[in-house]
C-alpha cells in the first residue's frame, strides 16, 4: 500500500468525547477522557486490530465473537483496509479491493464496507475513513475508477458518497454478489 496513512485531527469542529457513549467504554475499550480533545488516527489495519474490528462489526449486529473470523479475513485479504482509532480505541473501518462489479466484467476497485460505531457517527469520521481509502487506491493505482455499492434505503450513505464525489451509475437487485435488503442497491463510481 505504500507509506503508512496517518491523519491526525485536532479541529474543534470534530471534537469527540467519551461522554458521547454511555460510561465511556466501547466494547471493552476505554475511551479518552473528556478533559482533553482526543486525536483521531486513520491507519492500515494489522492483525493486532482483530478484536477491535470485531467489536466495531458487532455494533451493526451480533457479538464480537461472531465477527472475529470476518475481521481476520478482512485484514488478511483486503489490499486496502484501514481502521479509525480515537486514543487507541477502534471506532471504525473501511476497505477496498478489486472485484468484478457485474458478472463477466474485469475487476475494478470497490469500497468493501464502511462502519463507524454509533457514538461516533455524524461527525465526519466515515467521510475521513472513506477519503483515506480513496487516497490509498489512488496512490497504488493512479487513475483507476473506484466503485461503491449502497443499499438504496440508506440515505446517509448515499449523501456521504455524493459528498465525496461519487456519481450514481445504476440501481439493481445485486452488484458484486451483494444482494440488498429492500431489493435495491445503488452503484456509485468516482474518477
Amino acid at each position: 500500500m505504500g507509506s503508512l496513512l496517518t491523519l491526525l485531527f485536532e479541529n474543534s469542529s470534530i471534537q469527540i468525547h467519551a461522554k458521547q457513549l454511555e460510561g465511556g467504554v466501547l466494547m471493552g475499550q476505554t475511551l479518552p477522557s473528556p478533559d482533553r480533545e482526543p486525536l483521531l488516527q486513520i491507519r492500515r489495519a494489522f492483525l493486532r486490530d482483530v478484536e477491535g474490528l470485531a467489536a466495531v462489526m458487532a455494533s451493526r449486529g451480533g457479538t464480537a465473537d461472531d465477527h472475529m473470523g470476518n475481521a481476520l479475513r478482512s485484514i488478511e485479504k483486503l489490499p486496502i483496509f484501514l481502521v479509525a482509532e480515537v486514543d487507541g480505541a477502534t471506532i471504525g473501518w473501511c476497505g477496498a479491493q478489486r472485484v468484478s462489479i457485474r458478472e463477466g466484467e474485469d475487476p475494478e476497485w470497490l469500497i468493501s464496507g464502511l462502519a463507524v460505531v454509533p457514538g461516533f457517527r455524524r461527525i465526519r469520521i466515515a467521510s475521513k475513513l472513506m477519503q483515506s481509502v480513496i487516497e490509498a487506491v489512488s496512490g497504488s493505482d493512479s487513475g483507476s475508477l473506484i466503485f461503491s455499492i449502497v443499499n438504496a434505503n440508506n440515505a446517509p450513505s448515499i449523501a456521504l458518497h455524493k459528498g465525496l464525489g461519487f456519481s450514481e451509475v445504476s440501481r439493481g437487485a445485486s452488484f458484486a454478489g451483494v444482494e440488498f435488503d429492500g431489493g435495491e442497491g445503488v452503484l456509485f463510481v468516482r474518477n
